[in-house]
């Protein structure tokens, strides 16, 4: 009776073990500190018996802001004043969501923060960090610093293919990342990868090793503000900051920026079709300037062209009428953009490529980081 009694014991233990272990949950909040502007995001976490990570947005209303973070470098209390507005967001949908107990928090900034020296980061991270843990009980604020470039293409990369479920498959997809101070790419290469470009981690004890590659300055915002009074790469009858009158070129215009291009040596993509990559952020943006009843989820190098040069051959008060009637701040940069983009698209598979190049939205990079951290990766 008593070795019965002892089975049973041993065997309820190890059930309640494994019960525990695949349903083991953590909640974690990042936030996405770009240069146009940060994002918080709230994530679950679950862990079956596999050591399989799965992982679940929990929608946040109003969760961004729409300043970069560099702005405040100088002024932290700023700072964190402008994040409390979507941390208090992030505090009512936990409120909401009946989550209990506090929340690992982090903060990474991107692109715009690089600009600054590592003293003015330090300072300003140590000080957000101080007024977050005071004001926000229920966070437990554990990074809080500037995410490297090829970092920053690594949380893409695993967040398009943990979406796609090609994360552990032999086909996994590379991709384009376009912010407003810099470009990312990640992929997987047949060949051998330089030392300055290799990311090695581990997921679910798998090892992973990809190419990833940042590209600061090559935002954007930060590759148009180059060229702002320039007249080639702006509708005709808008005036520039200078107050002359745009003349719009297109091929000029893409001369232009294959000089910046070779100024920061953008280089080919070699044996992988531009088909095994996704772009995100401004890849998908810049389909703006497509016609209405066009297709924005996929395009080729030569239909950017075609829509490019559709656009710049309207003025911009037919623009302004005929793209947006109503508010949009944005429409006068819809062309540099194309060209821009069309321009980098020709660097990386050349300029007879006519495949197509497949776009998405709504994907942040915060999830691939949460599941790198999970897994108990460097930062």
């Amino acid at each position: 009776m008593k070795k019965q009694t002892l089975f049973i014991l041993i065997l309820t233990i190890s059930f309640l073990s494994v019960l525990q272990l695949i349903g083991s949950t953590k909640y974690m909040s990042l936030v996405d500190a770009g240069s146009s502007g940060s994002r918080v995001f709230l994530y679950k976490l679950t862990v079956d018996k596999d050591k399989f990570v799965e992982i679940v947005d929990i929608p946040i209303s109003h969760n961004k802001t729409h300043v970069g973070i560099e702005a405040f470098v100088d002024r932290p209390k700023d700072g964190f004043e402008g994040l409390s507005v979507i941390l208090d967001n992030l505090k009512h949908t936990i409120k909401e969501s009946n989550i209990e107990g506090n929340i690992d928090f982090y903060l990474f900034a991107t692109a715009g923060m690089r600009t600054k020296s590592r003293a003015k980061q330090y300072a300003f991270y140590k000080k957000l960090k101080e007024l977050i843990t005071k004001n926000y009980s229920f966070l437990n604020p554990k990074i809080l610093r500037t995410v490297p470039g090829k970092l920053e293409g690594t949380f893409d990369w695993i967040t398009i293919n943990y979406m796609k479920k090609t994360l552990f498959s032999k086909e996994t997809y590379g991709v384009l990342d376009m912010g407003g101070a810099s470009t990312e790419i990640a992929y997987v290469p047949n060949g051998e990868i330089s030392i300055n470009n290799k990311v090695t981690f581990h997921i679910n004890n798998h090892k992973f090793m990809i190419y990833s590659h940042s590209y600061l300055g090559l935002g954007q915002d930060l590759a148009r503000s180059q060229f702002l009074n320039n007249p080639l790469f702006f509708p005709k009858g808008y005036s520039l900051p200078d107050s002359s009158p745009a003349v719009p070129n297109y091929n000029l215009a893409l001369k232009e920026i294959s000089k910046l291009l070779d100024l920061h040596e953008v280089q080919k993509i070699e044996g992988i079709s531009i088909e095994r990559f996704i772009g995100i952020s401004g890849y998908k943006y810049v389909t703006s300037t497509f016609p209405e009843n066009s297709n924005r989820r996929q395009y080729s190098i030569p239909l950017l062209h075609k829509y490019g040069r559709l656009f710049f051959s309207k003025s911009w008060k037919q623009l302004q009428k005929e793209y947006y009637p109503g508010e949009y701040g944005y429409l006068y940069s819809d062309g540099f953009n194309n060209i821009f983009i069309s321009e980098i698209l020709t660097r990386y598979f050349g300029g007879n490529c006519t495949k197509k190049l497949r776009v998405e939205g709504g994907k942040d990079w915060t999830m691939g980081a949460a599941i790198y951290i999970s897994q108990d990766n460097s930062i």
